[in-house]
């Protein structure tokens, strides 16, 4: 058996990148491309940047952001397609102040209509739950493998239950859910991250989106607890014998034990 120790986070890391791939449909690509404009705009711009701060800062007054520092806005970085969920994220957030900004400068990029900003606003609602559980998934002071198969049981749910205001935000839920279902439903089926799930008491049965999966992550379960029991009762059995001289050889770990190890 390969040594399985904490690989299934790094391998659920790689699968979300089909994430970015969800991002190639042109409609979505012309959006993300207006995005990109503006925020190359300010980038550049050291005086487009501090009216943009100085319009914040006026619109705050004398609310609970008073004290707040501006916002700036973030770029994508085509390596990262959190990225891009961070990008929309700062633009919503500071649409308003972004536009008047924008208004106010000459040769600036056209300011995002309310159609652009509706379908931002359903891009982030789609790509919010994979932000959600990339930050779950990257914790390193709790358990990590045993969370897979509720995250993505959890993904799953939230996309099909989001609903979108527009048509673009729309067809991009319905291509998350299609890779969803390509990429991520596999885990149910892994013995790692099924028997990791299945011990670990927050989750046990109940996570696991089909019956027949946790009951086999069951089954497997008790094989190994056998195989591992009878190994136990091996070494406690060789250890009343004279083995000097003797290199006994170190058995292989059972599944159990290096979702021990993993967990």
């Amino acid at each position: 058996m390969p040594n399985l120790k904490d690989k299934a986070p790094a391998m659920f890391f790689s699968y979300l990148k089909f994430v970015q791939d969800n991002f190639s449909a042109e409609p979505v690509q012309a959006i993300l491309k207006r995005c990109k404009e503006v925020v190359k705009f300010f980038k550049s711009s050291c005086i487009a940047y501090e009216k943009f701060k100085e319009v914040q800062v006026q619109a705050w007054k004398g609310t609970a952001n008073e004290q707040k520092d501006p916002y700036t806005l973030v770029q994508e970085v085509p390596t990262r397609w959190n990225s891009c969920f961070y990008m929309i994220q700062r633009i919503l957030q500071t649409s308003e102040s972004l536009n008047k900004t924008l208004l106010k400068i000459r040769k600036a990029p056209a300011p995002l209509t309310i159609d652009e900003l509706s379908i931002l606003g359903d891009l982030e609602k789609a790509l919010g739950c994979f932000e959600e559980a990339t930050k779950k998934i990257s914790g390193s002071s709790y358990v990590t493998s045993s969370l897979i198969i509720p995250m993505v049981y959890g993904i799953h749910n939230n996309l099909t239950s989001e609903v979108m205001s527009t048509e673009i935000g729309d067809n991009f839920r319905l291509g998350l859910i299609e890779s969803v279902s390509k990429r991520l439903f596999q885990y149910e089926s892994r013995s790692l991250t099924r028997i990791s799930t299945l011990i670990d008491p927050r989750f046990k049965k109940e996570a696991f989106r089909i019956k027949e999966n946790a009951d086999q992550a069951c089954t497997l379960l008790e094989n190994e607890m056998t195989v591992y029991a009878k190994q136990e009762k091996s070494k406690s059995g060789n250890g009343n014998g004279d083995n000097r001289g003797f290199d006994e050889p170190k058995p292989k770990r059972t599944l159990f034990e290096q979702v021990i190890i993993t967990i």
